[in-house]
């Protein structure tokens, strides 16, 4: 401590800047209180500015045009749920922001009334405006997506809200049709074979060792696919160990295996594609291609007539199981034409809850089909939110409102389920006596998007010195 005072005295100005700057990297990086009480009351300072209860992030919120909520919950390492709370905001200007609004532990049962007292308690507390929310996204779980009893349908019921559209997260669905593909048999060996490799320390180093010689470029562990090489050296190792899997040397079993690792690939790609933030409606535009997709499949193999209808019939399935479970988001074509592209949208396209005149919605697309300068902006390649920045609010009102309500949309819960894993690192079982408080305020700092300004909130306090 005496050599902190004299570091004070020294360098005022210098502990100043860096000490403020120190806490925010400790809480960024999710490690624990371990630079003592100073360092404690540094970082609430910083945190501070992020509470709901901060004048400056309330006026920043209530400016918004627009914003979507997206809720999710899951259980920390003391099997406590934790409902987190994310708002996408669309202001004038065609900014999109999202941020962690709140994580709140729920004390008891998770059910609809349960869950929609809480996002309801704390739009009162941070002083939102309900009018403006455009869409809730949830996961699909019936106390969320209840038409009734569940949170979507509760709020529906309550006049304070309006009329908002809901979704089941599209990368939960997505997840949900790549189980029809049913190849229980193929998946059910393989398990067993990476399971036999990971679960013998011995083996799997030897396995490794078998990798690393042979002369092609593969990582050195088990990988998702592989050449013909590569798996007859997996026949001969397993063999080696006198460990026999009949799968292996059965030409339709194989002929199965390929079919799903091709499969996969297209899935796990489509699923890595609708992750990631501020992603917005014509970003699905990989999705409701996918069915279409499908129908051309065909790689030269050696297989039975038999075969080739089997995987045909599967393929179908696949296909018909998208277009049930996204048939609702192939209706929002025609709106998602227009984000992209409104000079070649039907000018009728846009319905409410989108628009609250579609007479004056449709004579606005009319006068704007023939706006050539705004033709001339698109052409030269300003597209997505660049564009619309450019079209004028006073000259098409409702049609820049309806632009900004879509902007606001997107079916997905993935900005919940990536706080989830720093929720993991922040409460893990050597720091499971972590209040609730500490936990929200460490996952805000982890998430936010906002830069604080350190040198003006240091500027008001005191350097508490040792005597």
């Amino acid at each position: 401590m005496r050599l902190l005072a004299s570091s004070c005295a020294a360098h005022e100005g210098l502990l100043y800047r860096n000490l403020p700057l120190l806490a925010w990297n400790i809480a960024r990086t999710k490690k624990p209180y371990s630079e003592g009480e100073f360092v404690k009351t540094c970082l609430r300072d910083v945190i501070a500015i992020l509470t709901p209860e901060n004048d400056s992030l309330k006026r920043s919120v209530s400016d918004l045009q627009l914003s979507r909520i997206v809720l999710d919950e899951s259980c920390d390492i003391q099997d406590k749920p934790q409902l987190a709370i994310f708002v996408r905001s669309v202001s004038e200007d065609c900014t999109i922001k999202e941020e962690l609004l709140d994580i709140v532990p729920l004390k008891d049962r998770t059910r609809g009334i349960d869950l929609k007292e809480t996002p309801t308690n704390f739009v009162e507390k941070a002083n939102l405006q309900l009018p403006k929310l455009t869409a809730i996204s949830t996961d699909g779980a019936p106390a969320m997506l209840g038409s009734a009893n569940g949170l979507a349908g509760l709020c529906k019921a309550d006049d304070r809200f309006p009329d908002f559209r809901t979704f089941h997260c599209i990368i939960h669905q997505e997840n949900l049709v790549s189980k029809k593909l049913n190849l229980d048999h193929v998946m059910k060996p393989v398990l067993e074979i990476v399971n036999f490799f990971r679960t013998h320390a011995l083996k799997h180093r030897q396995f490794k060792n078998l990798i690393a010689e042979l002369d092609e470029d593969l990582s050195n562990d088990l990988l998702l696919h592989c050449t013909v090489r590569w798996l007859s050296r997996v026949k001969l190792f397993l063999a080696e160990k006198h460990k026999d899997y009949p799968e292996l040397h059965d030409p339709q079993w194989m002929s199965d295996l390929g079919f799903l690792v091709d499969m996969l690939h297209h899935l796990n790609k489509l699923n890595l594609d609708l992750q990631g933030k501020l992603k917005m409606l014509p970003d699905l535009g990989e999705l409701t291609h996918f069915p279409s997709e499908l129908k051309a499949n065909g790689e030269a193999a050696e297989v039975t007539k038999r075969s080739i209808a089997h995987y045909a019939t599967l393929v179908e399935n696949l296909q018909q199981s998208f277009e049930d479970r996204f048939c609702n988001l192939k209706k929002q074509r025609p709106q998602i034409t227009f984000l992209i592209n409104p000079f070649t949208a039907e000018s009728d396209c846009l319905k409410a809850p989108l628009v609250t005149d579609e007479a004056a919605s449709q004579l606005e697309m009319i006068e704007l089909s023939e706006d050539d300068r705004l033709k001339y902006v698109l052409r030269e390649g300003t597209i997505g939110t660049e564009f619309w920045k450019i079209v004028p609010t006073d000259r098409y009102p409702s049609v820049k409102q309806a632009a900004l309500k879509l902007m606001s949309m997107f079916g997905s819960t993935y900005v919940c389920e990536s706080v989830f894993s720093p929720l993991k690192q922040v409460k893990s079982r050597h720091r499971s006596v972590l209040t609730d408080t500490h936990v929200k305020e460490l996952l805000r700092v982890a998430t936010t998007e906002y830069k604080p300004d350190l040198k003006m909130i240091v500027e008001n306090k005191d350097c508490q010195v040792s005597h």
